[in-house]
């Protein structure tokens, strides 16, 4: 069994430190965060940084952003040869296929140019019209070839850890608000690119404004300036949750809830078949219908779920949400009568 990190040798926690600095890109780490990471002290973590420098294994890349230190180590100059295997590009094909329909065309046309000119240098051939044979159908997917221009901006600033000043619409009848935005993540959910990141302050160092994350809409973000602050000391919004709530149902986050729905048996197969939270529960009864019970974190989206299966779904607890369904159902039912 391996040692804790509390009881971790100087030499695991130098490892440690060294492989967190040179994988993660030249993310700048605060000396907060990196003495968190091994589980040792402050102090301990500036011997660590000089022991780095003097066996010279990278050079150690400091600043002072206000009151706070901040650590990194430059990329060696001399960068392994990596040959991708057939199977690699295959496996890279398949993931270009199956989002295609979302990218940009002039995204579309580079990945596609990118796969050949790797296909030609792989250590075994890889025939061009194997690289093409897999491809995703959706209804209703949104056309980003307009928004080519906000896409490329964000990529930068997610690049460079920088912020942008973005105006926004909310929806459709909303006026548009301008603020400084930290995009964090870039992320493909339902068909959708949307970016997660942080609302910030106007000048000086960007700080969040407020304590949850901001998810924007790609599509909607009507202008997109890329500025030259940097907001690479304000963490991952992920970072400031639970792991596992990547594993409940819904995108948006909230208080975690249980919900058990039965669902008759023309939708049991489906229902069934996909995982929808972590440590979900799946009864199949005699009469084909099953009952699920899983746990969410997004109201507004585990209605929407289950009133797509109209009345094939039926939820039985919590009581709120099926009082709220209820009464959804009711005005529905109302406006066709």
């Amino acid at each position: 069994m391996p040692p804790k990190q509390s009881e971790a040798k100087p030499a695991e926690k130098l490892l440690a430190l060294y492989t967190l600095l040179l994988f993660n890109g030249g993310r700048q780490f605060s000396l907060k965060e990196l003495a968190r990471r091994p589980d040792c002290s402050k102090q301990a973590v500036l011997r660590l940084v000089d022991q780095l420098e003097t066996a010279e294994y990278g050079k150690i890349v400091y600043a002072k952003l206000g009151r706070e230190a901040f650590y990194s180590i430059e990329r060696p100059r001399r960068l392994p040869q990596i040959s991708l295997t057939a199977e690699g590009i295959y496996q890279l094909a398949l993931c270009r296929n199956l989002i295609l329909h979302l990218l940009p065309q002039y995204l579309r046309r580079q990945t596609e140019k990118t796969l050949r000119e790797t296909a030609a240098f792989a250590d075994e051939e890889v025939s061009p019209d194997n690289i093409v044979t897999s491809r995703a159908y959706t209804k209703g997917s949104i056309d980003y070839s307009p928004f080519q221009a906000q896409l490329k901006i964000f990529m930068r600033a997610l690049h460079h850890r920088q912020v942008c000043r973005v105006v926004y619409q909310k929806s459709l009848c909303a006026e548009p608000r301008g603020f400084c935005f930290a995009p964090k993540r870039l992320i493909a959910y339902h068909e959708t690119f949307f970016l997660l990141g942080w609302e910030v302050t106007d000048k000086g160092l960007p700080r969040a404004k407020y304590d949850n994350p901001l998810s924007l809409y790609l599509h909607r973000c009507r202008e997109v300036e890329i500025e030259q602050r940097r907001a690479e000391h304000l963490p991952l919004p992920d970072s400031r949750q639970n792991e596992d709530d990547a594993d409940l149902f819904g995108i948006m986050r909230g208080e975690p809830f249980i919900v058990r729905a039965s669902f008759s048996a023309e939708a049991a197969t489906y229902v069934h078949e996909r995982r929808w939270s972590r440590n979900q529960t799946a009864q199949v009864h005699e009469d084909g219908s099953v009952t699920l019970e899983f746990e969410a974190q997004s109201e507004p989206e585990v209605i929407s779920r289950l009133q797509g299966f109209g009345i094939r779904a039926t939820v039985e607890e919590p009581a709120w949400l099926r009082k709220e369904i209820g009464a959804q159902a009711a005005e529905l039912a109302e406006k066709y009568r």
